[in-house]
């Protein structure tokens, strides 16, 4: 009798899965600096990019070290700690990290308001402004007449106008408390709208002469219970 022949494996990403080994690398990395630093930063930030996490670091050069992992590896890192990393890792909530230095609280949080960026917005930001594409021919040196079906398919209503590109009508991309979809994250970063914002800022750290964790955020309280 034949044998069933078996499915083709799918793989839905290029991304390899972090191994045991890699993830206990990081913890091993991470863990020592934790130790031996005078204070230990949690920070929670939004809309994490490439180039704002690059100028993030660049402010803070070699006066802090910055790790963002997952929470699990960040968790077992602050375990050296004893019992005051464990309250502390109670803090990590969405996107955050955590900052070892020496740098007092008012300096931490200079350097993190100087690291705050625009970025464009992504699926899921609440506008905060109308942002209408005005009736008319686009200018070519920006928007070369190949790219006018990709426009319409994301809903602008242009045609070809004497080898450029001509929007039929006013059009708004997003409204002021519209939640931004795909389609119209991409249309804002075609036009260069950059509505949203990277920004960080420290919401509760352990120091070390004291041997104490400090809460600079009353709502996040409850995590430590």
């Amino acid at each position: 009798m034949p044998r069933a022949a078996r499915k083709a494996a799918i793989i839905t990403s290029k991304t390899k899965p972090k191994t045991k080994e890699h993830k206990q690398s990081l913890i091993t990395k991470i863990a020592p600096v934790v130790l031996s630093s005078q204070l230990v930063y949690v920070l929670h930030f939004s809309r994490p990019n490439n180039a704002a996490i690059r100028n993030l670091r660049v402010i803070f050069n070699s006066e802090a070290q910055i790790f963002m992992a997952s929470h699990g590896i960040m968790k077992q890192a602050l375990q050296e700690l004893g019992p005051k990393g464990e309250s502390l890792a109670k803090l990590f909530k969405g996107q955050s990290a955590i900052l070892c230095t020496k740098l007092p609280l008012d300096e931490v949080k200079q350097r993190c308001v100087k690291a705050t960026s625009v970025c464009y917005a992504e699926a899921g930001y609440v506008a905060q402004e109308d942002i209408i594409i005005g009736e008319g021919l686009l200018n070519a040196d920006f928007y070369a007449v190949q790219m006018e079906s990709h426009l319409r398919s994301l809903g602008l209503p242009c045609t070809v106008d004497n080898e450029k590109i001509r929007v039929l009508t006013n059009f708004a991309i997003c409204k002021k408390d519209d939640v931004i979809n795909s389609t119209q994250a991409k249309l804002l970063k075609h036009f260069g709208h950059e509505l949203g914002q990277f920004a960080i800022e420290p919401v509760g750290y352990f120091k070390k002469a004291e041997n104490d964790i400090f809460l600079l955020k009353d709502e996040l309280a409850q995590l430590l219970d």
